[in-house]
């Protein structure tokens, strides 16, 4: 159950403005009553002859406490009807909710395009999307100190099942999302005829599903995640209680795409590549870091992405250490010519540059102050700050005792902090 708060005058109904999905002011620390409590029961029915869903999101409360919804929509959305009224315009959608309950429906066409593919998808026998792709985002207006509520359920056509980032009670799936004020449903789903493997790792409860026929390596990532989520579960602040890992094959995009708690990777992809690299652990690792990184400073997350997805291969012996040396150094002779690893986006040669940065800043943690890259990670981790450079540095000096050389080098000059 997640709660809200917003400032009052005395006198007045308090009403606070709630960013869905973003942060807003914090929750008193007493616990709220029962009585102060709204649902949000959202169901997904499968339209796969037109590729598309139909959704509704249905408000139960004894009181008023929901009073707005307005949501953001593009051109794939249609139909939005609800009890009470719905105003319409552009590509926005306003629905003043009734005082008891209502309902508001839509639909969305799923095929969503990245280039020659898709990173979302639905034919006559599977889908692959994310909650978000269906669910749209922008902010409702309710009442102070109360708590919501939010399950979610699918009516599928006979033959199909689903699995989704949230654990299943009765076909009843209950979504809570505690970095958010608002449950949302979120992260990777699959449906239709589809095969799923499940596992418990240490602490993690580990989900592999894909669709039927298209040679989704399901037994193979789990035993991949077996050797290697011990080793990530030493160095987290806190372990994964789980994992969803949703996989296809065309006409998905061939890469890999992390999402909350849940990630996806096309089926046709190695597990581990030649170079020494694995996308199924860099995707793992934005899971697990779930990091906010601040404009221009997409190098650190994906370098750490990188560099751990070989440093946990190294250490839980899925490489040898002779070929952890040769992937670095690789990476190393790649990142030669790039001036700075700061901007927008990391890829190639960016993100290689930045596993060399980390790899030296690890040696240099050992061998000044013996330490390791695993305590800046986790100091990262838990800063309430958005991950720049002038927080690594001075989580790095905290730890040396005094400015990290390499965090002084050319290569981070204009990552202007």
């Amino acid at each position: 159950m997640n709660c809200f708060s917003a400032r009052q005058k005395p006198g007045l109904l308090r009403i606070g403005l709630v960013a869905l999905g973003f942060a807003v002011s914090a929750c008193n620390a007493e616990p709220k009553s029962e009585d102060r409590e709204y649902r949000l029961d959202f169901v997904v029915t499968p339209i796969p002859e037109a590729s598309s869903v139909s959704v509704s999101m249905q408000v139960s409360q004894k009181r008023h406490w929901l009073r707005e919804v307005e949501f953001d929509f593009d051109a794939r959305y249609s139909g939005f009807e609800g009890d009470g009224q719905v105003d319409i315009g552009g590509e926005s959608v306003r629905w003043s909710v009734p005082k008891r309950s209502g309902t508001l429906t839509w639909t969305v066409e799923v095929p969503h395009r990245r280039g020659d593919s898709f990173d979302a998808y639905m034919d006559i026998g599977w889908a692959i999307f994310r909650a978000e792709d269906i669910i749209p985002r922008k902010s409702s207006v309710t009442a102070v100190d109360v708590t919501s509520e939010t399950t979610l359920r699918f009516d599928l056509p006979a033959g199909w099942s689903v699995t989704t980032p949230y654990r299943e009670r009765r076909g009843v799936f209950r979504v809570q999302n505690p970095d958010r004020r608002l449950d949302l449903p979120s992260g990777w789903i699959a449906m239709g005829a589809i095969g799923t493997r499940f596992d418990t790792v240490g602490s993690t409860r580990v989900v592999v599903t894909g669709p039927s026929r298209q040679g989704v390596r399901r037994l193979d990532m789990l035993a991949l995640l077996r050797w290697n989520l011990p080793e990530l579960e030493r160095i987290l602040p806190e372990p994964l209680p789980r994992l969803t890992v949703v996989s296809g094959g065309d006409p998905m995009w061939r890469g890999g795409l992390s999402g909350p708690t849940s990630l996806f990777i096309h089926a046709d992809l190695p597990l581990i590549s030649e170079n020494g690299t694995s996308l199924l652990l860099h995707e793992v690792m934005h899971v697990a870091m779930n990091l906010e990184a601040a404009d221009s400073y997409d190098w650190i997350h994906e370098g750490l992405a990188e560099y751990y997805g070989i440093e946990l291969m190294r250490r839980s012996g899925t490489i040898s250490s002779r070929r952890y040396k040769r992937a670095i150094r690789d990476l190393r002779e790649w990142s030669e010519a790039v001036e700075s690893v700061c901007g927008e986006e990391s890829r190639g040669a960016v993100t290689a540059a930045a596993v060399t940065v980390f790899s030296d800043l690890n040696a240099e943690l050992k061998k000044t102050a013996d330490k390791s890259i695993d305590d800046l990670l986790r100091g990262i981790l838990e800063s309430d700050e958005p991950a720049n450079t002038r927080t690594i540095r001075d989580i790095a000096e905290t730890l040396l005792g005094s400015p990290s050389r390499v965090l002084s080098a050319d290569i981070l000059k204009d990552c202007g902090d």
